[in-house]
């Protein structure tokens, strides 16, 4: 539904006239095809589409798409179809104006503006992905997994994997010109990790010793896994996980 926040009143009721929506996951403001006078909206549902609106105080009007099929035809459809089921996470890049998303199917996504938001880059996360933020060379996700995953943009493979949580991951910022994220889960923790090339490098090759046995972990891998709660308040949130089980 669509307020005006001046007065209260509900201007517009947003429908899918073709298919039944379910559950609303996120919204997402377009910022460059929206203009002063209406903006381009983005929905996503527990359902695997991904819905354009186009609205305006008068109006509120469904976006039809555009896309190729294998003849290179040029054929409309009512939605964007990139995922197997839910989407969980929206947000467009502020160079390019490409949509990146989240997904329960376990993955997420680039989909190009150019070519009509068909998938640019695939990031198998695994299990439901809930979070997915961007920097210029990594792409970072996060979800029930409870791990945080590090991907080279440029490669798009899998650099690092930061473990410490222990229940699902929900939610990712990234911090300090792109050289941390924070990570926020369902455990109760406000985790931050370094997103720098030499500590992300540091890290890989310390984990690689300690799973050969060769070193015991060491400050810099137990760095990345501190939390913004004191030692005492997770021990206590971890000895209520407990109970709850």
């Amino acid at each position: 539904m669509v307020w005006d926040t001046a007065t209260g009143e509900r201007l517009h009721t947003l429908r899918d006239k073709s298919d039944t929506m379910l559950a609303i996951q996120y919204l997402a403001v377009d910022h460059i095809d929206s203009t002063s006078d209406e903006i381009v909206l983005l929905s996503s549902s527990s359902d695997p589409k991904i819905r354009r609106w186009r609205i305006s105080l008068a109006s509120a009007d469904q976006i039809v798409e555009e896309a190729e099929n294998k003849t290179n035809v040029s054929t409309n459809k009512d939605a964007i179809h990139e995922h197997e089921t839910s989407v969980y996470r929206l947000f467009f890049d502020s160079d390019e104006g490409d949509l990146w998303t989240a997904s329960a199917d376990g993955n997420a996504k680039c989909l190009s503006r150019a070519r009509q938001w068909a998938t640019e880059e695939t990031y198998e996360h695994g299990d439901y992905v809930r979070a997915i933020a961007v920097t210029s060379d990594w792409v970072i996700t996060a979800g029930r997994s409870e791990d945080v995953k590090v991907w080279n943009r440029n490669t798009g493979k899998l650099f690092y994997v930061y473990d410490g949580h222990y229940e699902e991951v929900t939610g990712l910022v990234v911090m300090n010109e792109g050289r941390q994220v924070i990570s926020v889960s369902i455990d109760g923790t406000v985790r931050t990790w370094s997103l720098t090339k030499g500590d992300l490098e540091k890290a890989r090759t310390e984990k690689e010793d300690i799973e050969k046995g060769i070193v015991k972990e060491t400050h810099l891998v137990a760095e990345a896994k501190k939390s913004l709660m004191t030692a005492e308040e997770e021990a206590e949130l971890a000895e209520l996980m407990d109970d709850s089980d």
